[in-house]
């Protein structure tokens, strides 16, 4: 009877953006943003911009590449998790893409205090979400189609709807903190600190959208 209610409702979302619905224990439907315009590329185009994110992402010695990855996907974890149609896995869903972005990142080097900074956030919020589950829910995957299709790293923790406020604040608090942190964390003249105030920022564009729900 409750699997027939989840079902049910997530139908219901579903419908209401306009897409076919998925089974309720599939995964959470995320919208596909409007498609890029033609810009001639091809797929050994996109292989190759892929295989660049990633080495940039592993890179050791702060530069304006490296920092660009870092906030394109601090951005794009924004942007995925700011589209799921049902609220209460936002959080979760936030927890999981950026601790995908700190495994893809270096252990050492001059990122490794960002790194363990986005991937503290990401246990916290993992942690938040979990202590105020919905019960009733299943853990599932969020899954965007279209040109440019995504999948949620793991299953989602889905938070009680009558939580979700205070789950939601409590979850920009925890970005807030980190936020704070990068930008307290290098001294005038320091070669990091205009990449960390960038990257900082990008943290607190997910805090953002958090507090804007």
């Amino acid at each position: 009877m409750v699997a027939a209610l989840v079902a049910a409702a997530l139908v219901a979302s579903l419908a209401q953006a306009g897409d076919d619905p998925i089974d309720g224990a599939g995964p959470v439907f995320v919208p596909t943003p409007p498609a890029p315009q033609p810009d001639g590329g091809t797929g050994g185009d996109t292989r190759q911009a892929a295989a660049a994110q990633a080495a940039a992402l592993a890179a050791t010695e702060v530069s304006d590449t490296a920092t660009a990855a870092i906030t394109r996907e601090l951005a794009a974890a924004r942007s995925f998790c700011g589209r799921i149609v049902d609220q209460d896995y936002i959080v979760d869903c936030l927890a999981s893409e950026i601790g995908d972005l700190a495994d893809r990142m270096a252990e050492s080097g001059d990122y490794a205090f960002v790194r363990e900074q986005i991937a503290q956030a990401s246990r916290s919020l993992s942690d938040l979400a979990q202590a105020n589950r919905a019960p009733e829910k299943p853990r599932v995957r969020a899954r965007r189609e279209g040109a440019a299709p995504q999948l949620s790293s793991r299953p989602l923790t889905p938070t009680r709807a009558e939580a979700l406020d205070d789950v939601l604040e409590d979850a920009a608090n925890i970005l807030e903190e980190v936020e704070t942190t990068l930008l307290r964390s290098t001294q005038q003249g320091d070669e990091r600190r205009v990449h960390f105030d960038r990257i900082a920022e990008a943290v607190g564009s997910n805090k953002v959208l958090l507090r804007s729900l």
